[in-house]
């Protein structure tokens, strides 16, 4: 079943964490749209969210937890904000390990 909440579509599951980090991401009027795609395994054992690159609608995210990896579509005029708040809560360096 397909519906929003807090600008989050939930059609897939959502990695640990990783909703909190949507909802959060989600609060800001920069952000219209929050699609998240299926979960694939991961060898890494990073957590945290990556910017990855704008798309014509926004931009793509990855988001990594527990050996898990997720894409995130978001859908906004915006893509630079996007990209600072990601930075700004997961410097390359914070992501845990």
């Amino acid at each position: 079943m397909k519906h929003r909440r807090h600008k989050v579509k939930r059609e897939h599951s959502i990695i640990q964490n990783g909703l909190d980090w949507l909802e959060d991401l989600g609060s800001n009027p920069e952000v219209n749209d929050i699609i998240p795609g299926v979960i694939e395994t991961s060898r890494s054992p990073e957590r945290g969210v990556i910017y990855k690159y704008e798309t014509t609608t926004g931009c793509k995210l990855l988001l990594k937890s527990n050996g898990s990896v997720q894409e995130v579509f978001v859908v906004t005029k915006n893509p630079h904000w996007v990209r600072k708040w990601v930075e700004d809560r997961f410097p390359p360096k914070e992501l845990m390990l």
